[in-house]
């Protein structure tokens, strides 16, 4: 009895492991013959010929200043390090934990300003070929604001920063 539920068991076993080899073979099918050219589905390649150079612009603003959200990251840990010291401090210094907060701000503007624009960039696949170029000079302007915003908020803070330093930091 004990054999025989044992070999029902493994002829399960086997009829399982065979479909299951089966469905990965029919899945490993369909998805060579769909024919996956990447290719095909990069941003790049949804933007007609006479339009890259435009296109290699934009992507060019967002590399340069892409590097530059580890620097606002820092920036921002310290300030939010120094508005934890200015809280804490009596008397309050009210006007040096406004311009610390407002430093902050724009840090944070900065910040949500690239994301922001990469998150509509991202949409370029989906528009009409009709409208890319409208959309691209547009996401350019929008780059180079985001680019400016982002750099004048890391100077200003940099600069806040340096000021506003304790002796021995």
């Amino acid at each position: 009895m004990t054999k025989n539920l044992l070999l029902g068991l493994m002829e399960y076993i086997c009829q399982y492991t065979n479909r299951l080899w089966l469905l990965l073979l029919i899945v490993i099918g369909f998805t060579v013959a769909c024919g996956n050219d990447y290719a095909k589905t990069t941003p790049e390649a949804s933007v007609p010929e006479r339009l890259q150079p435009l296109y290699q612009e934009i992507l060019q603003i967002h590399d340069e200043v892409m590097p530059e959200m580890n620097q606002i990251s820092k920036l921002q840990n310290s300030l939010s390090s120094q508005l934890d010291t200015l809280r804490n401090q009596e008397p309050v210094n009210k006007e040096k934990l406004k311009e610390t907060n407002r430093m902050l701000g724009e840090l944070n503007r900065a910040e949500n300003a690239m994301w922001s624009w990469m998150h509509r960039f991202a949409k370029l696949d989906s528009v009409p070929v009709d409208d890319k170029e409208k959309f691209l000079r547009a996401e350019k302007s929008s780059a180079n604001s985001m680019k400016d915003l982002m750099l004048r908020s890391i100077e200003d803070a940099n600069e806040y920063l340096k000021a506003n330093e304790e002796p021995g930091d």
